[in-house]
């Protein structure tokens, strides 16, 4: 994870969504934001995370200026919340982040839905 301060267009606070199913690893990532001033909504699985971006797009309201999500989840990958993302109106161009391990970096950098960044895990917090 990149050591520079997250920063919204506006210099301000970001809304960022941060789904991993390592409970820790959401913490560890968490609380450094919060640090920064930024607001986190941490989800445990991809389920919850399309499903609290489902309702805030129902309700109208700001969904996330960032998303930081793990590939490996059970159930619904983080992949699959990217597409999500990327398939709907007014998330599509919001920055997202994704976890993955080494080996399938290269290939999910070609799927038609593609990440911002890539982070490749095991990751180390202090870089």
């Amino acid at each position: 994870m990149p050591k520079a301060p997250v920063r919204a267009a506006s210099g301000g606070p970001q809304q960022i969504l941060r789904c991993d199913d390592e409970r820790h690893i959401v913490r560890l990532i968490q609380v450094n934001l919060v640090r920064q001033g930024h607001h986190v909504t941490a989800t445990y699985d991809g389920g919850e995370a399309i499903g609290n971006l489902e309702e805030a797009e129902r309700e109208g309201a700001i969904v996330f200026d960032r998303a930081i999500l793990d590939q490996f989840m059970p159930m619904v990958s983080g992949y699959d919340v990217l597409t999500w993302i990327r398939t709907h109106e007014r998330t599509r161009s919001r920055w997202v982040g994704l976890f993955v391990p080494e080996e399938e970096r290269e290939m999910l950098e070609q799927m038609p839905c593609r990440a911002d960044v890539y982070w490749t895990k095991p990751f180390n917090p202090t870089k």
